[in-house]
């Protein structure tokens, strides 16, 4: 009896810390496009800006 709920909390465990590290490669992801997404706005508005000076 004794392996077996070992067993169930091992398999338990394992779950958990895969749930985990699929949560976290989501959040670094998500993060990522974020920040990229970010840097392409920032850089439009940079040549956005040049542009109206010269108008």
């Amino acid at each position: 009896m004794k392996i077996k709920t070992l067993g169930k909390i091992a398999i338990g465990l394992s779950l958990s810390v895969a749930g985990m590290a699929f949560l976290l490669q989501n959040k670094i992801k998500r993060n990522f496009y974020e920040q990229t997404y970010y840097r392409e706005a920032v850089d439009l508005v940079k040549g956005y800006k040049p542009a109206m000076e010269r108008l």
